[in-house]
């Protein structure tokens, strides 16, 4: 071999050294990154079950208000007790038309509730047996 021939045989060595050294750093950086990748993952798996189990919760509270409103809301309209604010004339079919289901849904911001006069004294109640009263003890 030649001196040339040497000198060329440890350049392609040198080079070969060199790229074998960035392909490590660059083996060790991809590393790091994937355990962080995979911390992160873990990470986010829990919030989303944590996310999961608000949301159940949350359907699960909305379903009983949904439930506790259809059962409500035709003992209100029957008694008359309550009005929304700034209401007018009523819209639409009154409380005996009114469809067996939940009520539609209304666009808009909802309306606050407050109490309307009692029935004057002697007035027929429209409750019905089947409802339960107000909770509290029993009326004699």
């Amino acid at each position: 071999d030649s001196k040339d021939e040497k000198l060329r045989k440890l350049q392609a060595h040198t080079q070969m050294v060199r790229m074998l050294i960035d392909d490590s750093e660059n083996l060790f950086i991809l590393k790091g990154k994937h355990a962080q990748l995979q911390h992160d993952k873990a990470a986010l798996e829990k919030k989303n079950e944590e996310l999961w189990r608000n949301n159940e919760s949350l359907q699960r509270e909305v379903e009983g208000f949904l439930k506790m409103r259809e059962e409500v809301l035709p003992l209100v309209n029957a008694m008359g007790i309550m009005k929304p604010v700034g209401a007018g004339a009523p819209r639409g079919p009154g409380p005996q038309q009114m469809q067996p289901g939940p009520p539609p849904m209304q666009a808009g911001p909802p309306q606050q509730m407050v109490a309307r006069p009692p029935p004057p004294q002697g007035a027929p109640t429209q409750r019905r047996p089947s409802q339960p009263g107000p909770p509290g003890p029993p009326r004699r």
